[in-house]
């Protein structure tokens, strides 16, 4: 055939005929030593990859246990394998024998999602980001029941539509709290408040929530989450990237970033990411949750997001609100009439003041929204853009 049988290019017949190959083993002698590279979001900035450490595996073999998952259990996920969640919260409990097995999916579809579950036999699904918005948009279906989904494994299940979701559904939604770089908290079904993301687990982690100065703050109060395990110091390593990670942990504690509150029984509740700094007007911290809902149930919407920008009368700290919506039908999209029901349904400092017209969100691999391109593309001039009536004020 012409080929140069070199001993730079060995021949594969010829390592198929050799001895067998050295046993690397599957121990581990540092479980401190780097097992995955798995990147964040990227949902306010480009992502970065984390180191994550052997010892790492030890804590997700808790979590089916945390989750309440049983033997017979199928779970399913559309998310990216990249990202954490798809890994720790359906892929590996399959592989460990938790679950009897997991159904992946290439991409989320939210009008395929009951399909999928019924084909194949679906009890539980991971919802993140704005995938429950979604799917609480579609309109109603006998597909909505005819499934086996018990539970809904969440991270970032709206407390506005929470109730709504599961009664529609029939399913019980388990609110988590995650981050790639370290942190957990979990609110079991039938334990904590609806909008609580939950408490850390006793003996593991310990979080507390601190004001700029890095004091803690009272109950109720808005604050960084910060987080370091029990009786030790918080580590973490961006790959190649010592600056980043010097900047996230301090005095031993990570700071995730993520403004929350506790209450007095000492429930966790998220608020904003810190660069999106929430929404305010007339000095009233809004909530955002309640807008999407009613957005979420227009006829008109088949999706949407809700996002502040720079109030346009300039006071330090205001913002006008933005709502990014999806339109069922684009040629027939009245924004007037939405904005009507809006206020119909909506206190005045609630109605959206943009609405921006989009073809799809633009989402992470982990289906977060991803708020910075959508401000970027925010052109109040332009045709996609709809200012809020005065009349509707």
């Amino acid at each position: 055939m012409g080929l140069d049988y070199s001993a730079e290019w060995p021949v594969l017949n010829a390592a198929f005929t050799g001895g067998e190959a050295p046993d690397a083993g599957e121990h581990v002698e540092d479980v401190a030593s780097p097992w995955l590279l798995a990147y964040t979001s990227g949902t306010t900035g480009d992502p970065k990859a984390i180191e994550f450490g052997h010892d790492r595996m030890v804590f997700y073999r808790k979590l089916p246990e945390f989750f309440g998952y049983r033997p017979d259990d199928v779970t399913y996920t559309g998310l990216s394998l990249t990202h954490g969640n798809a890994l720790i919260a359906t892929m590996m409990p399959a592989i460990w024998g938790a679950v009897d097995h997991a159904v992946l999916s290439r991409w989320f579809t939210k009008t395929r999602l009951w399909d999928v579950c019924i084909d194949h036999g679906v009890t539980t699904w991971s919802n993140l980001g704005g995938i429950a918005t979604a799917v609480y948009s579609e309109p109603t279906s006998p597909k909505d029941r005819s499934h086996r989904v018990r539970l809904v494994i969440s991270a970032g299940m709206p407390r506005e539509i929470w109730r709504a979701f599961e009664e529609r559904f029939a399913v019980r939604v388990l609110e988590w709290y995650g981050t790639m770089e370290g942190g957990f908290a979990y609110n079991p079904v039938g334990k904590g408040p609806v909008g609580s993301f939950g408490k850390p687990p006793d003996g593991l982690l310990e979080m507390d929530v601190v004001d700029d100065g890095g004091h803690p703050v009272a109950a109720r109060h808005v604050g960084e989450l910060v987080l370091r395990p029990v009786g030790g110091e918080a580590k973490l390593s961006y790959y190649k990237n010592p600056e980043a990670s010097a900047r996230k942990v301090r005095d031993g504690w990570l700071h995730t970033g993520d403004m929350v509150s506790r209450d007095e029984d000492g429930w966790f509740y998220f608020s904003h990411r810190r660069e999106e700094g929430g929404l305010r007007k007339a000095g009233e911290f809004i909530a955002e949750g309640f807008i999407r809902r009613v957005l979420a149930e227009d006829p008109e919407i088949a999706d949407v997001h809700i996002y502040g920008i720079p109030s346009r009368a300039g006071a330090p700290g205001e913002t006008d609100i933005v709502a990014a919506v999806v339109p069922r039908d684009r040629e027939t999209f009245a924004a007037d009439a939405v904005f009507a029901r809006c206020a119909g349904r909506l206190e005045r400092s609630h109605i959206p003041d943009f609405l921006q017209v989009v073809d799809d969100l633009p989402r992470t691999a982990s289906e977060k929204v991803q708020v910075r391109f959508l401000a970027a593309q925010l052109d109040e001039s332009a045709d996609n853009v709809f200012s809020r009536p005065t009349v509707a004020a």
